[in-house]
């Protein structure tokens, strides 16, 4: 589906999902303008090469060793996404923002995490001196798993369901440095046209039938399905002086949660270093030290490290590119169902809790600059259809 009317920065446009079958998989095209090449060395022969972590130097600028002059930014194409929304007669089934989005990212495998990353030219080049497509990958629950298309089993049922729509918000789209403009300022690249893709799975007429009797016959069918939610951004500024500042984060949730991510970032105002500066703009720094805590008591605290490493299921989004510009690597998680196949449920009620906190130590390097902290969550509910209406509903007991 496409929407007909003309792309605009922070605008909404809304996409009508077509009655098609089993919808599984979720991709949105954009048609991208033209930049002109400002280096005949770049980005052809020299390629993007970086050295450094994310960090920040003494002087509390972050700093990345690349040889590149010009490119987009550390999210890449993803910087275009304010946010991503599948809903239903007025009810959102779930939302993204941008941290939404790199959370998913980050749990994929390596090798697809990679595919993703590149797809999206995250810290990576415009296509220069022409214009050009580009296709990203949009991870809603259905297809979160895995970014060439979900489990049919929790698929949305577009034939039986009642009429689904996705509304993309764009942002200011300021995602590409390019020099030419000499202003060290992010220039904005905006799409002339999207398109949204689907993939479905579709049953013979038969089977069809067969699965609206088998998970309808009784009137009522529920899914349990994994959705993000987001936390209310925490800002704290860093001290004149180097060091870890520890900043603590009431989670406010009363969901039922599977899995916390986190990242700190800090956003530029200028980026008087070039590129390599600005290819930091918005990504995530590194986490020293993370602790959970409930009731003012801690029950989990380690180094950032370990959880960088350790904290996911199979060991998936472990860091191992350590040295890519997009510094995916310092998306970070608390998976609880790590523990699965022991007796637990792996989700963690937090309205059953009392004060949960989040407190992270990040490393700064001092200067007094403005920082974020994204909390974002996985939450288990319930999708509830109603077979009379094809009325859909989410909650968080079925």
């Amino acid at each position: 589906p496409s929407d007909n009317a003309a792309v605009t920065a922070g605008r909404s446009h809304s996409f009508s999902i077509p009655k098609n079958g089993l919808l599984t998989g979720m991709w949105l095209e954009v048609n991208m303008p033209a930049h002109d090449e400002i280096a005949a060395s770049d980005p052809v022969t020299t390629g993007d090469v970086s050295t450094n972590a994310q960090t920040e130097d003494s002087a509390g600028t972050l700093t990345l060793n690349t040889r590149d002059t010009q490119g987009f930014g550390a999210t890449g194409l993803y910087g275009l996404i304010a946010s991503a929304r599948i809903e239903t007669s007025g009810r959102i089934i779930e939302e993204l923002d941008l941290h939404s989005i790199l959370a998913r990212i980050s749990d994929l495998s390596y090798g697809e995490r990679r595919a993703v990353e590149q797809a999206a030219c995250m810290a990576g080049d415009a296509r220069y001196g022409s214009t050009y497509k580009k296709c990203i990958w949009l991870p809603f629950y259905f297809n979160a798993e895995h970014p060439g298309g979900g489990d049919p089993r929790y698929a949305w049922n577009s034939l039986f369901n009642e009429p689904l729509r996705c509304v993309i918000t764009l942002s200011d789209c300021k995602v590409l440095f390019h020099a030419a403009t000499d202003d060290d300022a992010m220039t904005v690249s905006k799409p002339s046209q999207m398109d949204l893709l689907c993939k479905y799975h579709v049953p013979s007429d038969a089977a069809m039938d067969a699965i609206v009797n088998k998970n309808y016959g009784s009137g009522m069918l529920s899914q349990l399905v994994s959705v993000m939610r987001p936390e209310a951004d925490f800002s704290f500024t860093s001290a004149n002086a180097a060091s870890t500042v520890t900043s603590t984060v009431d989670l406010k949730t009363n969901e039922a949660i599977e899995k916390i991510y986190f990242m700190a970032t800090r956003d530029e105002d200028a980026f008087t270093a070039g590129y390599a500066n600005a290819l930091k703009n918005r990504a995530p720094l590194e986490i020293d030290t993370v602790e959970l805590k409930f009731n003012n008591s801690s029950v989990f605290a380690c180094p950032g490290e370990w959880v960088k490493h350790f904290g996911r299921v199979s060991g998936h989004g472990d860091g191992t590119d350590a040295s890519f510009g997009n510094s995916m690597q310092y998306v970070y998680c608390l998976d609880f169902a790590t523990i699965r196949g022991t007796g637990t449920s792996g989700i963690i009620a937090t309205r059953e809790l009392s004060n949960p906190q989040l407190v992270l130590g990040v490393r700064t390097a001092g200067g007094t600059k403005a920082h974020k902290i994204h909390v974002r969550y996985s939450t288990k509910a319930f999708l509830t259809t109603n077979a009379n209406s094809g009325r859909v509903s989410l909650s968080i007991s079925s």
